[in-house]
C-alpha cells in the first residue's frame, strides 16, 4: 500500500466510496433489497494517486471474473467533483500502482500482461502511459518482476521494488527436469502466497524513463522496501531489516542511501521494533524524515504505534517520538498536521 500522508487518505475516502458506488457505465438502476450474488460485483477500488494539478485521481477497479475465477482490475480516471470517469486501461492481466509523474505526462502502472504471444516475460512489469493518449509501453522487462513504484521529483527516473530473480526461470526444455530439493535453512521458512522461501529477497533498482537502464541500488540476504525520494531527488530513504536474523525478529529499521549504483546505505534508526508500518515521509526541505515506528517487541501484540522525525544528516539525527500520525506542511516543512483515531 502506498502511503500519503494521513490526511490524504482521509479526503479520499469519500471519494474512494463514490467510485466504489457510482455506476461507472453511466446506467441508474432502482433500488431492490440486496442479495448475496451482489457480493461478486462489488467493484474494489483502491490504489489511489492524485494528479500533480489537483484535479484529477488515478485508481484501480477490480471486479471478480467468476467464470475465469480470478480478480480483473483496470486504471481509471476521475475529476476531483466526481462527475467525471475516463477508464485508461482494458486487458485481460489486472493492472495497479498507477502514479503520475511529478511532471504530470505520465502514469505508470504495474501489470502482467503481455506486449505480443511470444512475449516470456513473467510477474508484474512497470509500464507507462502517456496523459496525451496512446498506447502504453513497457518500461521494464525484469526476472522477479517490479512494483512499490516511486517517482523521482524530476521525473526522469523511478525506484522500485523487485524480487531476486529465480534461477529455475533460466531453463528450458529437458533442463527444467528435475527440479532440485528445496533446502530450508531459515527460521521463517513459508509464507502464505509465496510458498516455500529460499534466499531470494526484495531489493530496490532505479529504471531510467527515456532509455529503461535498469540499476541495482541494494543488495543482501534481507528485504528493502517501502522507498521515498527525498526532495532534491538525490537520496531514498527505505525501510530494512538489517540486523542479525531478521526472519526471527520484527527488527526493521529506516536506511537513506545516495540514489546511485554502488551506494553504501546508513541507518537513520537503531529502534529495536518495527520501523516499517509506513513509509517514510520526507520534509519538504529535506533535513528531516517522519516514519511510522511500531511496539516495543514485548508489547507487539497492543499494536501501539508513534511516529517519530528524525533528521536525516547524521550531525544532528535525533528523533522525537510522538503518538500522533501527521503530515508535513508545503511551506518549509516547519508545521506538522497532526490527527489520532
Amino acid at each position: 500500500m502506498r502511503f500519503r500522508s494521513p490526511l490524504l487518505a482521509i479526503a479520499a475516502t469519500p471519494l474512494a466510496l463514490a467510485l466504489a458506488t457510482t455506476p461507472l457505465s453511466g446506467q441508474d438502476r432502482a433500488p431492490r433489497p440486496m442479495q448475496v450474488t451482489d457480493v461478486d460485483g462489488f467493484r474494489d477500488v483502491r490504489d489511489l494517486d492524485i494528479a500533480p494539478d489537483g484535479a484529477w485521481v488515478a485508481y484501480t477497479v477490480g471486479l471478480p471474473d467468476l467464470a475465469k475465477d480470478k480478480d480483473e482490475g483496470d486504471i481509471w480516471l476521475s475529476n476531483w467533483a466526481g462527475t467525471e470517469h475516463v477508464r485508461l486501461t482494458s486487458s485481460p492481466s489486472r493492472e495497479s500502482q498507477p502514479r503520475f509523474s511529478p511532471d504530470g505526462r505520465w502514469i505508470a502502472f504495474v501489470s502482467s500482461r503481455k506486449s505480443g504471444d511470444d512475449d516470456k516475460t513473467t510477474g508484474g512489469q512497470i509500464w507507462l502511459l502517456s496523459r496525451q493518449g496512446g498506447e502504453a509501453r513497457r518500461l521494464t522487462t525484469r526476472k522477479g518482476g517490479a512494483g512499490d513504484v516511486q517517482w523521482s521529483p524530476d521525473s526522469a527516473r523511478l525506484v522500485f521494488v523487485g524480487d531476486d530473480p529465480d534461477p529455475e526461470e533460466d531453463k528450458t526444455g529437458e533442463d527444467k527436469t528435475p527440479k532440485k530439493p528445496i533446502v530450508i535453512d531459515r527460521y521463517g521458512f513459508k509464507r502464505d502466497r509465496e510458498g516455500y522461501l529460499v534466499h531470494r529477497r526484495s531489493h530496490l533498482y532505479l529504471v531510467n524513463v527515456a532509455s529503461g537502464a535498469l540499476e541495482t541500488l541494494t543488495t543482501g540476504d534481507w528485504d528493502d522496501t517501502l522507498p521515498a525520494w527525498s526532495p532534491d531527488g538525490t537520496k531514498i530513504a527505505f525501510v530494512s531489516g538489517r540486523g542479525g536474523d531478521a526472519d526471527r525478529t520484527n527488527d526493521t529499521n529506516v536506511f537513506v542511501v545516495d540514489a546511485k549504483a554502488g551506494a553504501e546505505p546508513r541507518a537513520l534508526t537503531t529502534w529495536n521494533g518495527p520501523d516499517n508500518q509506513a513509509r517514510p515521509a520526507w520534509s519538504p526541505d529535506g533535513a528531516a524524515i517522519a516514519y511510522l515506528q511500531g511496539s516495543e517487541p514485548k508489547l507487539f501484540a497492543y499494536s501501539r504505534t508513534r511516529w517519530p522525525s528524525c533528521r536525516q544528516r547524521a550531525a544532528r539525527r535525533s528523533c522525537s517520538p510522538t503518538r500522533t500520525p501527521w503530515t508535513w506542511s508545503r511551506r518549509r516543512g516547519r508545521r506538522m498536521a497532526a490527527h489520532s483515531t
